[in-house]
């Protein structure tokens, strides 16, 4: 019977194959495993090195002095402060009504029906498709007042 390129054990080449697989064998059963072993040793022994650091109190040589507040005197009362406090008590009077306020209850007020969202930076207007579903975080009275605040107005 012809001899097809089989090698049987008695083949020169066949003997080397063997010993280098013996010796593959032979560092998957052992070395790799212990490699892992080490490891792992080398991870524990860092976390616990590194926990003993935390609880660690060092000692202050200085105490610290606590810290308090100071009183600072009120400026001194000139002329143009006295007017300036007069024109501002007679604008505090008429007061423009708020650009937006923050919803109560999730609903916003019906004087400012426009619902905006601060993470997508959209506005609804009512009648709007999800209008009545959006939960607003600042409830606006005008358009003009959202897109100055860098709100856009919603598509549909």
């Amino acid at each position: 019977m012809p001899d097809h390129g089989r090698m049987d054990a008695s083949h020169p080449s066949r003997s080397r194959a063997g010993t280098v697989a013996a010796m593959v064998r032979r560092f998957v059963r052992f070395l790799l495993p212990s490699g892992l072993l080490l490891v792992v040793a080398l991870l524990v022994r860092r976390s616990v090195h590194l926990r003993s650091e935390v609880f660690r109190v060092v000692p202050s040589r200085d105490a610290w002095p606590p810290i308090t507040e100071v009183e600072r005197p009120p400026p001194p009362v000139t002329a143009e402060t006295e007017a300036a406090q007069t024109e501002a008590a007679q604008t505090e009077t008429v007061q423009a009504p708020a650009a937006w306020l923050a919803p109560a209850d999730g609903e916003c007020p019906p004087t400012h029906v426009i619902k905006a969202k601060e993470a997508s930076g959209i506005y609804h207007l009512p009648g709007m498709a999800n209008y009545n579903r959006t939960k607003p975080d600042r409830c606006y009275a005008e358009e003009s007042a959202a897109e100055a605040d860098g709100f856009t107005k919603a598509k549909r």
